[in-house]
């Protein structure tokens, strides 16, 4: 089961998860996948979704040259207007995105319908919004963080591998951080067969990260944490020490830096909650709130959890019923809007058009 979108821009998009405590049978939401008449440097992600005896169905699109070789000789990656392709329709069900507000980050009101997409990820930047989500590329910008459109944008590679030149990853996260914007990712190494869940990649799971100070172009820094059969990082700054934390099935795994940069993983690895996968975090206060969801029989549902060193979590309530793979950010009047998934069949993706 699985999805492939290439991620935005870096791909960015983020591979959600659902309802698994088993990390061997997680399952990420966005599976980059690679054709092989692709030589021109596209990506492709499809989603993972776990659920029992479901089949997703693999999303194909027609490649697009991306990778270039600059006068430095080193690669840089552009993604066009014309280029922007929504990737949604998993296993027979069409993944939207929506918005809800909140004035304190606890109780959640529906807001409206945003768009067709899946796993996105919101950041507010120079009083415009920046979305990414799963697609051919994957960066949308707004005014008023309810009506996006594409844009172009450029990933400048230095010592990129050769062999890697044809991906560019999965599963953003981004945080804003005296005036420029720190953008991570998992870059999956495939190996041989590629599988259907990027969770069981063999070997260490690297997390890169880009920054921007316009969010047009974009220098890598480099591997900021690499930890066995995690996806779907989530970066947030709380009393100065930069936290990173790393979906494993329904379980979160947490690192931190000094300098934003190089993260240590935290706790000897251990989990630090299994209350929700593919996390957001925003600090409200003193105090860290991490929203993820966690999907059962009946529904998947967006949680929230607290904490104050990122180690030990509290379990706040419910923030949705019927929602997954959150996004919050802070409004600049100190109100909250979250952007959120749900599956649609067809006939209800059609009555909202």
């Amino acid at each position: 089961l699985f999805m492939s979108i290439f991620f935005i821009l870096f791909l960015i998009p983020s591979c959600a998860e659902k309802g698994t405590e088993n990390p061997e049978t997680s399952v990420s939401e966005n599976l980059p996948q690679i054709p092989q008449e692709m030589n021109n440097g596209e990506s492709l992600v499809q989603e993972n979704v776990v659920q029992e005896n479901v089949v997703q169905e693999n999303v194909v699109q027609e490649p697009f040259e991306q990778y270039t070789r600059n006068e430095e000789g080193n690669y840089d990656f552009t993604c066009t207007e014309q280029q922007q392709t929504r990737v949604s329709t998993f296993g027979g069900n069409i993944h939207t995105i929506w918005s809800a507000t909140s004035e304190d980050g606890l109780t959640w009101t529906e807001e409206q319908y945003i768009q067709q997409g899946s796993v996105p990820e919101v950041i507010l930047f120079n009083d415009k919004y920046y979305m990414f989500v799963m697609g051919s590329c994957l960066m949308y910008v707004s005014d008023d963080g309810l009506i996006f459109e594409p844009y172009t944008y450029t990933l400048k590679n230095k010592n990129i591998p050769e062999d890697f030149k044809n991906f560019g990853g999965v599963d953003p996260t981004a945080i804003v951080d005296n005036g420029k914007i720190r953008l991570f990712f998992y870059e999956p190494n495939f190996k041989g067969a590629q599988p259907s869940d990027p969770s069981l990649v063999a070997g260490e799971h690297s997390i890169v990260q880009y920054v921007s100070e316009d969010a047009i172009t974009w220098e890598r820094v480099g591997e900021s944490v690499a930890v066995e059969q995690i996806t779907d990082p989530d970066v947030v700054l709380h009393n100065d020490l930069y936290y990173l934390f790393l979906s494993k099935g329904t379980s979160v795994i947490a690192t931190s830096s000094e300098d934003g940069k190089t993260f240590s993983v935290l706790n000897n690895g251990a989990a630090v909650h299994n209350l929700g996968g593919v996390p957001d975090t925003i600090v409200i206060g003193d105090v860290m709130y991490m929203y993820g969801h966690r999907h059962n029989e009946k529904t998947t549902a967006i949680n929230i959890m607290k904490s104050t060193d990122g180690i030990f979590w509290e379990a706040v309530g419910t923030a949705l019923q019927d929602a997954e793979s959150p996004s919050v950010v802070q409004l600049a009047d100190d109100t909250y809007r979250m952007y959120y998934v749900k599956s649609l069949s067809e006939w209800e993706y059609e009555a909202l058009e």
